[in-house]
């Protein structure tokens, strides 16, 4: 999945799968998670807001699945 660059202390990058409803997330620290059943207006609404990750925390972080993404070498 392509992620965009953000700024933001916490994250690193976002990218979103429309078609699945899939939002990645990278943190600053190197790890990856996909949340699952994510609309986009969550997705849309994290870009746009003036502090991405205190959104990603309130609204996304503990109401949808997710799992880690283990990265290829």
């Amino acid at each position: 999945m392509n992620r965009q660059t953000i700024t933001s202390p916490e994250l690193s990058a976002v990218g979103y799968d429309p078609a699945h409803e899939i939002l990645e997330v990278e943190f600053k620290n190197g790890a990856v998670y996909q949340f699952e059943q994510v609309p986009e207006y969550e997705f849309t609404a994290m870009l746009k807001a003036p502090l991405p990750a205190k959104y990603f925390n309130t609204y996304i972080r503990n109401d949808y699945e997710y799992k880690r993404v283990e990265m290829e070498d």
